[in-house]
């Protein structure tokens, strides 16, 4: 269990070394843990964790991209791995991909686009309802410095 500690001019007790260890060892019991392996760079430590949601927009369109700024971009250089999945009130009958603002394969340090596509089965809705019913929501992670 964590323990709040105030430090004063007193000398340490061994009763507050204990607790400062205790509280070490439940936060490390209760961290993110991640593994990171792209284009070379191997990190299971020092990684960050961005997750939101990409809401998707009304549309009669089959298929469209939404860019998604981070609202705390990554350190400038980083290529973090972006994982979607459809969040929805109505059908699922969707397919999520990402690629890097721009155009590029790869999201980058500042975002990514998201590709909402819908399946369109007769008898199914044949447009994007969007608002607050259709999103993509999202994990990302990269390296820190």
């Amino acid at each position: 269990m964590y323990k709040r500690l105030n430090w004063s001019k007193e000398p340490v007790s061994s009763q507050k070394l204990n607790d400062m260890v205790g509280n070490d060892d439940y936060l490390y019991e209760r961290m993110i843990t991640g593994y990171y392996n792209v284009s070379g760079i191997v990190r299971d430590s020092g990684l960050e964790i961005r997750t939101g949601f990409v809401k998707a927009i009304a549309t009669e369109a089959g298929s469209f991209f939404v860019s998604h700024y981070y609202p705390k971009p990554f350190l400038p250089g980083a290529r973090p791995v972006v994982l979607v999945a459809v969040v929805s009130s109505g059908p699922m009958l969707y397919v999520l991909g990402t690629r890097g603002l721009d155009n590029r394969a790869v999201p980058d340090h500042r975002g990514f686009l998201t590709h909402f596509s819908q399946l369109r089965p007769a008898g199914h809705p044949t447009k994007f309802v969007g608002g607050d019913s259709q999103w993509a929501s999202y994990i990302a992670i990269a390296p820190r410095a």
